[in-house]
């Protein structure tokens, strides 16, 4: 790119709120959920729906926040009708 050309760039806006994720291991999410880990790991890895996660530093990580709307969606409920 020529300096002339340099004139027209804009430069990108920074998001100015900065959310804070609170990563979670396998371990804690599987207690917050009440299930095993081995559960856990058939959840994150179906094919519809599966628990959100990323994989930082070669171990998954979970985003607790989407955990959370995770569960929400996929919350069944257990009752009888009156």
């Amino acid at each position: 790119m020529k300096i002339s050309q340099m004139k027209n760039v804009v430069p990108l806006e920074r998001k100015k709120e900065v959310s804070e994720v609170e990563w979670k291991k396998a371990k804690e999410i599987a207690d917050y959920l009440g299930i095993s880990r081995p559960t856990l790991s058939k959840l994150t890895h179906r094919k519809v729906d599966p628990i959100p996660f990323s994989k930082l530093s070669g171990m998954l990580q979970y985003d607790l926040q989407k955990v959370k709307e995770w569960e929400e969606r996929n919350r069944t409920y257990n009752y009888k009708e009156a």
